[in-house]
This record gives C-alpha cells, sequence and structure tokens, in this order.
C-alpha cells in the first residue's frame, strides 16, 4: 500500500507523482481512502494541490471526483431532501443523488453521485473553490466510508508514542484546546475536528484529515486508537469509565453520516457497537488548561 506517513515525504511522493497526476488528475489518500479528481481549470487545481498537498498519494482511487466550471449552475430539483445545512442540501434528483451549494457571493455548485456513490460530477461556477474544500470531499467520503469498515467523527486525535487518543465533544466542547495543549507539549495532533476510524483484524486506527477546526496544524498519519475520551468542561480534572450502552449513544451522537440508506445506517451503528465494546471510553472532565494534560500523563502511566 502506498501512503504517505509524515510530512517530511510529501516532496518526495509530490516529484513522483506528478507524470501520474498530470494525466489522470490528483490523487489524495484521506482515511485510507484514495480520491482522485480531474479538472481542467488551473485555478481549482491550484486550490486542490495548496489544501491537500500533505496527503498526496500514487494508489488507485476508490473515489473519482470530476470538475467541471461553469458559467451558469441550475438548481436541482429535489424529488426528496435528505439533508440540509447552511453551506449545502443533498437530495435525490431523477433517483440520482445530488449535492447543491447555494450561491455565495452569486457563485454555486451542485454534485451528482452514481449509484454506487464512487463517482462524482461536480459543476461549479467558484473556481476559488473555497466551500467546497470543505465540503465537497467529506460528504463522498462519509458515504464510502462505512463500506470499507470506517467512519467519520467530529472529534480531535491525538498521537503518543505510537498510541492514539479520541476526544469527543460538540462544538465548543474543547477540541482545539485539547489540541492546543497537547501541540505545545510536543504531541502530534492528528486534527481538531474530524477524524476517520478504519476497522482493522485487531484493531482500530485512526487517522488525520485535512479538515481541521481552529487548530491549523493537521497530520496525515494514522496510528492503533487506544482509548476513548468524551469531553466535559469542569472545575477539576475528573475521568469516569463509561458503560458501553452510554457510550455508544455519544459516539453514534458524534458520526458524520448522512441517512442515504439503511444499510449505511446499520454499517455505521455495527462499527460504533464495536468500537464501545472493544475500547475503554470515558468521561473526562477537563479545566482548560495546561494541567489536563499532566492530569492524562499521569492516567496513561
Amino acid at each position: 500500500m502506498n501512503r504517505i506517513d509524515n510530512a517530511k515525504d510529501v516532496t518526495h511522493y509530490r516529484n513522483r507523482c506528478s507524470n501520474i497526476n498530470k494525466k489522470d488528475g490528483l490523487r489524495f489518500v484521506i482515511g485510507n481512502i484514495c480520491i482522485s479528481v480531474k479538472t481542467k481549470h488551473p485555478g481549482i487545481r491550484k486550490q486542490l494541490e495548496r489544501c491537500y498537498k500533505n496527503f498526496i498519494s500514487r494508489r488507485e482511487p476508490e473515489i473519482c471526483i470530476d470538475i467541471e466550471y461553469r458559467d451558469c449552475i441550475k438548481k436541482p430539483n429535489f424529488k426528496s431532501l435528505l439533508f440540509q445545512t447552511r453551506n449545502w442540501e443533498l437530495g435525490r434528483e431523477n433517483g440520482a443523488l445530488s449535492l447543491y451549494f447555494p450561491p455565495r457571493e452569486n457563485l454555486s455548485s451542485r454534485a451528482r453521485f452514481n449509484a454506487k456513490l464512487n463517482r462524482v460530477k461536480l459543476y461549479t461556477q467558484n473556481f476559488f473553490f473555497d466551500q467546497i474544500l470543505l465540503s465537497l470531499f467529506p460528504v463522498p467520503l462519509s458515504l464510502i466510508l462505512p463500506k470499507y469498515q470506517s467512519l467519520m467523527l467530529h472529534a480531535c486525535g491525538i498521537l503518543n508514542n505510537k498510541k492514539g487518543y479520541l476526544f469527543i465533544a460538540q462544538s465548543g466542547g474543547g477540541k482545539s484546546t485539547i489540541a492546543k495543549f497537547a501541540d505545545k507539549k510536543g504531541l502530534t495532533v492528528l486534527n481538531d475536528e474530524i477524524i476517520i476510524i478504519h476497522k482493522g483484524k485487531n484493531q482500530f486506527r485512526m487517522f488525520g484529515s485535512p479538515w481541521h477546526g481552529e487548530f491549523p496544524r493537521i497530520s496525515n498519519k494514522n496510528c492503533a486508537l487506544k482509548e476513548i475520551f468524551f469531553l466535559e468542561k469542569a472545575k477539576d480534572n475528573y475521568l469516569l469509565l463509561l458503560q458501553p450502552k452510554e457510550s455508544i449513544i455519544k459516539l453514534m451522537q458524534h458520526t458524520f453520516y448522512l441517512p442515504v440508506n439503511p444499510q449505511a445506517r446499520k454499517k455505521v451503528f455495527e462499527l460504533c457497537f464495536s468500537m464501545v465494546n472493544n475500547l475503554a471510553c470515558y468521561r473526562l472532565g477537563f479545566k482548560p488548561d495546561e494541567s489536563i494534560v499532566r492530569f492524562l500523563d499521569e492516567f496513561a502511566k
């Protein structure tokens, strides 16, 4: 398997991938899934290379995205609207899954998926591509991850002595705070917002992603997941071991998956069930200062 394991290898891989990427499009590995992106627009390509430079790969892709710049984008006529956020809408049009980005500064985009959800055609007016970079890739990736025994979580991932620790919380719950203090101590922050978990034969592995929160430094490394912490701001630092029944409810609340079919929902539940029954899960009350790192160091000994 060809995978970049640290940022030091990026330049080397970029040179090796040059001819492949020029012919077949850019390729990125995120969460052990390879995404190929083809576009003829130089501005879009430049943005992709800038944002995903640490995730360049030579692997054969599992997901292929074809991007085409257009002057005019027609809003889909959704027969059913499955999911809606401030920045995008997901629904079905003529039996196919479609993703629509409403106009921002009069620029909109839309994407159409094939039945297997591994081929995406994107039409965009936005060659600056900012909102698409943040929203487009996580959507098809989250849809296909369960097929590969993987899922996407709103969480912070920390690597310490080849062991991975997952910190889960809602927005503003302390993920970026934990990342900041861990980085200050010299630990590796995989990401402070979106982490991808893969279930292997004997362990769960934790992968960084490009889509960070308030803490901007990310890593493309991966590691074995050791323990899960559900964050809760408190006056004092404390740990409380949770039972699987309580843990799975909390874990499901922080998964990033879209209910496009019952099979995907079932697979995500099965992965979460396996995680909480094979990994220790804790409620972590923490003071938002550097004492939390010392507290966790003592716990890990």
